[in-house]
């Protein structure tokens, strides 16, 4: 017992004198967890003063923390988060404590919910190199989701949400639709259907056939019958063009998508589907397609195209989509 809670407390001394912020203590004490080690307290003791974040599991014996303590989760250090495994509703297996453990969270695969939590204070303190542990600590704490089952088991009442720690927000949801008359535009639409805003179009990109933009909507490409592809800023400021290669002279383009690397035309001339690899970062010269493939037969009128990285959405113009 003194042997191994030696040596755990060398570990952590270790991590402290190497700089590490943080530290994921996803084990048990010697003894099942329910044995006081003086000298692992002073370890920890002596991260707190070096400004070390100790993350600990609750321990796994569906027992509670504050009436049976469970080290080194129960050591009464501020630097420390105690996390129980967010699996069950009652977390039957699990330790709990509504003073002693703060937070649960849900593992995947073979990662527990103290190496769960101690990931989301690291990606905390990338963002916020200058914060403290109390700062991190308190970040974690505070933006967990609310979860039933929690509530009067952790002294949170809640489970980690990643995204909320991090200050993680979805960007806008936008999309274009480019205007092949009089006049020559792009206008640009929110998620509800929305207009937003409207620009003029390059003089030379005067037969638009599609239009795309990456998924923060700060990009804009737009496709011409020329076979020529047209890169926007935001604000309608032309960045640059470069010819789609590959395509037949006698090609009708019809659509425009992009993942942000590659971008897809669709040549209803053809009915096929174009990828040009990397293309998404080019803004003059050429470029041929580094693959193709003919659409569904029934798919022979092709007018517009879509992707979210994975699948690519033609739409047809004909009773069927």
């Amino acid at each position: 017992t003194d042997l191994l809670n030696s040596n755990a407390a060398a570990a952590l001394d270790y991590a402290v004198a190497l700089g590490a912020p943080i530290s994921n203590n996803s084990w048990r004490a010697e003894g099942g967890g329910y044995i006081y080690s003086q000298e692992l307290y002073d370890a920890i003791s002596r991260a707190q003063q070096a400004g070390h974040l100790v993350v600990a599991a609750a321990g796994n014996d569906g027992s509670n923390n504050d009436v049976t303590p469970f080290y080194p989760a129960s050591y009464a250090f501020d630097n420390i988060i105690s996390a129980t495994v967010d699996e069950f509703p009652g977390i039957p297996n699990t330790n709990w404590g509504p003073i002693s453990v703060d937070l649960g969270a849900f593992p995947g695969g073979s990662s527990g919910a103290s190496a769960q939590t101690s990931a989301v204070a690291a990606l905390i303190k990338t963002l916020h190199s200058d914060w403290t542990y109390t700062q991190i600590k308190n970040q974690i704490l505070s933006t967990v989701e609310p979860t039933p089952w929690l509530t009067g088991k952790t002294l949170t009442g809640g489970r980690l949400n990643a995204a909320n720690a991090v200050g993680y927000v979805a960007p806008p949801t936008k999309f274009y639709v480019v205007n092949d008359g009089s006049p020559d535009r792009t206008y640009e639409y929110d998620a509800a259907g929305s207009a937003n805003e409207n620009y003029a179009i390059n003089s030379g990109n005067t037969r638009p056939r599609g239009a795309t933009s990456n998924v923060t909507g700060d990009k804009v490409w737009v496709a011409d019958k020329n076979r020529k592809v047209y890169v926007y800023n935001t604000s309608g400021g032309l960045q640059g063009s470069w010819s789609a290669g590959t395509l037949a002279s006698n090609a009708l383009v019809e659509g425009i998508a992009t993942n942000g690397t590659d971008v897809w035309i669709v040549d209803s001339k053809s009915d096929k589907v174009f990828r040009y690899s990397n293309a998404a970062g080019k803004l003059t010269g050429s470029q041929n397609a580094a693959s193709s493939f003919s659409l569904d037969r029934s798919n022979t009128n092709p007018k517009g195209i879509v992707t979210d990285g994975t699948y690519l959405w033609v739409v047809n113009d004909s009773s069927s989509v």
